[in-house]
């Protein structure tokens, strides 16, 4: 994220990944922490991955052109 707001490309649908994101982060952790169903956790933990490559790509683009 610090790529994308050094690219001036840190609002709009960036923001919102990075967002949900940080919800994702969070519910893995209180989901871990409450009631640590393996299923569940993993799917959190993927679409936080998810997340970071959609970010990780968007970055890539933002600073090519």
């Amino acid at each position: 994220v610090g790529v994308l707001a050094l690219a001036g490309a840190g609002d709009g649908l960036n923001a919102q990944v990075a967002w949900a994101y940080v919800g994702f982060r969070v519910a893995h952790s209180l989901w871990q922490g409450l009631v640590n169903t393996i299923p569940v956790r993993f799917g959190l933990f993927a679409l936080s991955n998810l997340c970071l490559i959609v970010l990780s790509v968007r970055a890539l683009m933002a600073t090519l052109g």
